[in-house]
């Protein structure tokens, strides 16, 4: 899907090329193009792993680390400081592979009224990327100094979120009375999952000209994106007994990052 939202953004920018005016300076039509990358660095819930908290959840795909992410802007003036914006931006978030059993547990004590349960005694677990597509478009605003231009927009539109695949071996054992009497492996796989929702961004650029005629910039660029995604899983489980089960459940995601780029820019 990443790459339908690229070859739109793709169209969009030959039709607004096809129309282009030339310029030496900031006029109307002045049409720009900035391609950058950088880090993206995951904020708030987004980068924590969901079972290690309070608010225990079926979702076992991992925390969002530091990961990356490459960017295409154009900015498209109606005048010489506002103009429409257009961006398509995809990232790759590193996930968390937890070293720690605090990262898991059972939710069920380790005594119960009834002298029975079960426990952890160990894991292994493996999980992927998060991966991350937007396509936005929105207003920009320029700012001129003696060497440098200001770039603020702020922007709205689609974005897929796309979970890793996971897998979580446990190791468990039940007992009754206070003593353990069956050990057993769990194996699960939870496969990657695909959301569609809206977000918002909000980019600020600083734009540094190689040349007189102010046609080439080297740039330095920060983003900050947010977007509420519901993700519809399923969790496969095997057990050592050859018993089988399937599990399908929704979950949520605020996809909170802050992104800090550097790239170039040229005005045609």
């Amino acid at each position: 899907m990443s790459k339908i939202l690229l070859s739109i953004y793709l169209v969009c920018l030959s039709l607004a090329v096809h129309g282009q005016v030339d310029s030496d300076i900031y006029h109307k039509n002045s049409l720009l193009i900035a391609l950058s990358a950088g880090g993206t660095y995951p904020i708030g819930k987004f980068a924590k792993f969901e079972i290690d908290s309070s608010e225990y959840t079926e979702n076992i795909a991992g925390a969002a680390l530091t990961g990356f992410n490459v960017r295409l802007n154009t900015d498209y003036f109606l005048n010489q400081d506002f103009g429409i914006a257009f961006c398509f931006q995809h990232s790759k978030i590193n996930s968390k592979n937890p070293t720690s059993g605090e990262l898991f547990y059972d939710p069920r004590p380790w005594s119960q009224g009834l002298g029975g349960g079960s426990k952890q005694v160990s894991y292994n677990y493996n999980t992927g990327d998060w991966k991350i597509s937007e396509l936005t478009t929105g207003i920009v605003a320029k700012a001129s100094a003696e060497y440098v231009d200001f770039y603020c927009r702020v922007n709205g539109g689609l974005i897929i979120v796309v979970s890793p695949k996971t897998e979580l071996v446990e190791s468990k054992y039940i007992w009754q009375m206070g003593q353990p009497n069956e050990y057993y492996t769990k194996t699960s796989v939870q496969p990657s999952a695909q959301s569609y929702s809206f977000c918002g961004s909000v980019q600020a650029d600083a734009r540094f000209s190689l040349n007189a005629r102010k046609k080439i910039f080297l740039l330095v660029s920060i983003e900050y994106l947010t977007s509420h995604c519901v993700l519809h899983a399923v969790r496969n489980s095997v057990y050592s007994s050859g018993s089988q089960s399937e599990y399908k459940f929704s979950f949520s995601k605020n996809v909170n990052t802050f992104g800090i780029n550097a790239g170039i820019a040229w005005r045609i």
